[in-house]
C-alpha cells in the first residue's frame, strides 16, 4: 500500500512538470496579464550575478522592456544574453575600494537611486503602467506578477490618481502616479551621504531604519513611509515569505527558499506539486514525501505555490528548474 502512495505522489510531480509545457502552470489570458509591465535590476558584474544573468534574462524577456544596471567600473558581462540592456552608470560611490568584496554591501539603493534617474532622465519609466524592481537571485514569474496586481487595486478600491507600491518581500512594484511622485523628489534623493559608513547612500534616508545601510528592502520602505509626500499607497509585506492580509484578502508575494528546511532545489518541485493539490491532498503528499519529515511544513509549501517571485535561487540550475516547472522553459 505504501508503495502505491509513493508511485502516486510521484504521479503528481510527473503531472506537474508535464503541465509545464507551453505556458507553464497559468493560463494567458487572465486578469492583468497584458499590463505594460517595466523590469530593472541593480547587479555589481561578479562572476555569480554574471552566470545567473544567463539565466535570469529568460524570465525578465517576458516583461514589456527590461533594464540591467551596473557601475562604470564593473568587470564587463563575458558573452552578454543577446538583447539585453546593460546600463553602466557613473559616479556610483562607496567608501570602499570598488574591487573590495563589501563594496556596496547592503547599500544597493546608491545604484538603484542613479537607475531610477536614468529611467526617469530618458523618459522610459514615463511610458509603463507599472515598475518591478527585482534581483538576479529572484525567480520572477512575471505573468503572475502582472495577474497579482488587479486584486490589490480592487480589494482597496484604489483609483488611477494614487501612487502606489507593492511589496512582495524584497521585490517592489510601482505604478504610474509613483514614478511621478519619485520624480518630483529626484533632486533631493540624489544626494548622496558623504561620511563614512553609509557613503553613497540617499541623504534623505540619514538615520532610518538600519542606517547606515541602505539595502532596498528597508530604503523603498523608508522612503515611502518617512520621505515621499504625499506618502504613497503602499501594500504587501516587507519580508519574503509572510502572507499580507486584509479583511476577505490574501496574497504571498514572495517565497523564502533561504530558511527551508528543504534544500532549494527541492523546495522549487514541491511548490509545483502544490499547484494541482487540495489542502488535504499537500498535506497526504508530505505526510509520504521522504518519510514525512516535512509534514509539519505542508501550509509552508501549500501557501507558496502561487507566489509569483521565489528569493534565494542563488543557482543557475534552481533557475532552470523554476523556469521548466512554472514557465515552461527548458534549458
Amino acid at each position: 500500500m505504501r508503495r502505491i502512495q509513493t508511485l502516486f505522489w510521484a504521479l503528481l510531480l510527473i503531472v506537474a512538470i508535464a503541465a509545464s509545457a507551453g505556458n507553464g502552470l497559468h493560463h494567458e489570458h487572465e486578469e492583468g496579464s497584458d499590463l505594460n509591465l517595466l523590469c530593472f535590476v541593480w547587479m555589481t558584474c561578479s562572476p555569480r550575478e554574471q552566470e545567473l544573468l544567463h539565466v535570469v534574462y529568460h524570465q525578465l524577456s517576458r516583461c514589456n522592456a527590461t533594464y540591467y544596471f551596473t557601475d562604470s567600473g564593473a568587470p564587463q558581462v563575458t558573452n552578454p544574453p543577446p538583447g539585453v540592456n546593460i546600463v553602466r552608470l557613473e559616479n556610483i560611490k562607496d567608501s570602499v575600494p570598488r574591487n573590495d568584496k563589501t563594496w556596496l554591501y547592503h547599500k544597493n539603493m546608491a545604484g538603484l537611486v542613479p537607475a531610477w534617474g536614468y529611467l526617469l532622465e530618458n523618459n522610459i519609466a514615463q511610458n509603463y503602467d507599472w515598475l518591478l524592481n527585482v534581483e538576479l537571485d529572484h525567480f520572477t514569474d512575471v505573468h503572475r506578477v502582472r495577474t497579482s496586481i488587479p486584486p490589490y487595486l480592487k480589494h482597496h478600491e484604489i483609483t488611477s490618481n494614487e501612487s502606489v507600491m507593492l511589496m512582495y518581500g524584497n521585490a517592489f512594484i510601482f505604478n504610474q502616479k509613483y514614478v511621478e511622485l519619485f520624480e518630483a523628489h529626484y533632486n533631493d534623493l540624489k544626494v548622496i551621504a558623504t561620511d563614512q559608513r553609509p557613503y553613497g547612500c540617499p541623504e534623505p534616508l540619514r538615520d532610518m531604519t538600519h542606517w547606515p545601510s541602505c539595502a532596498q528592502d528597508v530604503a523603498y520602505p523608508n522612503l515611502a513611509f518617512r520621505v515621499l509626500k504625499p506618502s504613497p499607497r503602499t501594500f504587501g509585506k516587507q519580508g519574503c515569505l509572510q502572507k499580507y492580509k486584509h479583511g476577505n484578502f490574501s496574497h504571498l508575494g514572495c517565497y523564502e527558499l533561504k530558511s527551508d528546511k528543504m534544500k532549494p532545489n527541492d523546495a522549487i518541485r514541491t511548490l509545483a506539486v502544490m499547484h494541482g493539490l487540495t489542502e488535504e491532498q499537500a498535506q497526504e503528499y508530505l505526510k509520504d514525501f521522504r518519510g514525512g519529515q516535512y509534514a509539519d511544513q505542508w501550509k509552508r509549501y501549500y501557501d507558496g505555490r502561487e507566489a509569483p517571485i521565489l528569493h534565494h535561487v542563488s543557482t543557475t540550475e534552481g533557475h532552470r528548474i523554476a523556469m521548466d516547472l512554472f514557465l515552461g522553459i527548458q534549458l
